[in-house]
């Protein structure tokens, strides 16, 4: 009879050595166990965990990349919102027949003139009391620009009871001192009724001309 010792030597590990199986099984049990390869087996969990790792690292890269996107296509819809709003609020107040002053609306130069493109525009208003700026684009000579704002000036004059305070044309020596700031002034008690009074300052720019508006109470 065979022994542990010997059935150990002969198939290399006592645990595949069963006494109750037949030889030729019992070999082959024996083969595959030899075939058992510590080494293989840890470099096998190694590359497992490798893999594993890389797997994870690709699918944070993955999310990082999808966040980055997202990121990218909100700040691009934002910005054409933001675009698309200021698109229609300068083609509105270019397009409109008045300018609001805090309640009291003068004639614009769109009702007086016809359109002309407007660069920008700014509202605010503080304490009750409104100041409207707004910037329109004209090209030409000084003379044509002179001759706009005072076609401008006789309309308020004549539809909108305004008197003027100042005609800087008549002040002009040289035509070259136009854009140092001199200013048209026009000025009108306020429809409301508030004891204040409405003014209007035109000044003339190398880009074509600004409107300011501004209600101010009646010293």
């Amino acid at each position: 009879m065979i022994n542990n010792d010997q059935q150990k030597n002969k198939y290399g590990n006592q645990q595949a050595y069963n006494p109750y199986m037949p030889p030729d099984m019992q070999q082959s049990i024996s083969d595959n166990v030899q075939a058992y390869d510590p080494y293989m087996l840890q470099n096998g969990q190694n590359n497992l965990q490798t893999y594993n790792s890389y797997m994870t690292q690709s699918r944070s890269k993955k999310r990082y990349v999808t966040v980055i996107i997202i990121i990218i296509i909100c700040l691009i819809l934002f910005s054409v919102c933001i675009l698309a709003t200021a698109y229609f609020m300068i083609n509105s107040a270019q397009n409109s027949e008045y300018y609001d002053i805090n309640g009291d609306h003068v004639p614009s130069v769109y009702a007086a003139i016809g359109e002309r493109m407007l660069n920008s525009y700014n509202v605010s208003t503080k304490n009750g009391i409104t100041k409207c700026e707004y910037n329109y684009k004209l090209d030409g000579s000084k003379q044509q620009k002179i001759d706009e704002i005072k076609k401008y000036m006789d309309y308020l004059c004549k539809t909108d009871d305004f008197t003027v305070v100042r005609d800087v044309s008549d002040e002009l020596r040289d035509p070259n001192d136009l854009y140092n700031g001199y200013q048209f002034v026009l000025r009108r008690p306020s429809h409301l009724d508030n004891g204040c009074m409405i003014y209007v300052y035109i000044s003339p720019n190398s880009n074509g001309y600004s409107v300011k508006l501004t209600n101010e109470p009646d010293e």
